[in-house]
């Protein structure tokens, strides 16, 4: 947490091994993860289950990433699952990029 706030995180290819790793990671690190993916959502829900494990929230919102309407509600869904409208956008890792939307 800094200064009192939750921080959360959004994973693109969350339920994929390197993706999955760096959800897991963040949540051990006391990071909220929300992760989206293209394929199965029962690989979306074990990843879920690992930031669970690490007393983390997470939620799982499928999203094809190289639809730039479909980021935008991909954000949209995130900011309004974790009760963030009037927050900062979560920080976005992609795989193996970090990236802060502005």
């Amino acid at each position: 947490m800094t200064g009192g706030r939750t921080r959360t995180a959004l994973v693109t290819g969350g339920t994929g091994g390197m993706g999955r790793a760096i959800a897991a990671r963040l949540a051990a690190d006391g990071f909220d993860v929300a992760v989206a993916y293209a394929g199965s959502i029962d690989l979306a829900d074990a990843t879920i289950g690992e930031i669970k494990g690490h007393s983390r929230h997470g939620a799982a919102f499928a999203a094809d990433i190289a639809d730039s309407g479909a980021v935008a509600a991909l954000f949209d869904a995130a900011e309004d699952h974790f009760g963030l409208p009037d927050a900062p956008r979560p920080e976005v890792i992609d795989r193996m990029l970090i990236a802060r939307p502005r």
